[in-house]
């Protein structure tokens, strides 16, 4: 498994500090977001929001060109869209990225495989720290840690496979050539 610029959904409800006072207001913005967010989503929606939204987790602004936004928008616009959105947006349950990663390797008569987790450096969405841990980081009870190898991609943030292509699919090629 090579992981590219994992998401760590803050929202959800193990991250969240004092759950029994947050969550029961995310649960609400939510249930309105469901009820009365369509004209939101419409707004959000239009080529010039997402080229502006787009500026926040890409430190590359030469990566959000018309082609980028196009290949967003189409399917943003197909029907029921806005509800897989906002079930994105709701997903406060379900297994940690840590977990996942842990469930690969759970069985012990399997064969190892191996993972790796690359990441933007200027991702604004995640904690470089966080990232780096999981190398060093005991996921088993045998102590062992889950992930192989993390990688930080200079100067790229969410999506460095947008932003800096050749440097990950090398990384991409490099992990290839372990399997």
């Amino acid at each position: 498994v090579c992981a590219i610029d994992p998401t760590y959904r803050e929202m959800h409800h193990a991250e969240m500090r004092f759950p029994a006072i947050t969550m029961p207001i995310v649960k609400l913005f939510q249930k309105f977001l469901r009820s009365k967010g369509k004209g939101l989503y419409n707004l959000a929606t239009q080529r010039t929001c997402i080229k502006n939204i787009l500026k926040e987790p890409y430190s590359n602004a030469d990566a959000i060109d018309d082609e980028l936004v196009t290949s967003l928008m189409d399917p943003l616009n197909l029907p029921n869209a806005a509800e897989v959105v906002f079930d994105e947006l709701s997903y406060t349950a379900g297994p940690l990225f840590e977990q996942l990663l842990q469930d690969i390797n759970d069985k012990p008569s399997a064969t190892r495989k191996h993972i790796w987790v690359c990441y933007g450096e200027k991702d604004p969405w995640l904690s470089p720290k966080r990232v780096e841990s999981l190398i060093t980081t005991p996921f088993t009870e045998e102590g062992a840690p889950v992930v192989d190898k993390v990688v930080s991609i200079a100067n790229a943030g969410h999506c460095p496979h947008d932003e800096r292509p050749h440097i990950t699919n090398s990384i991409i090629l490099d992990f290839l050539g372990t399997c």
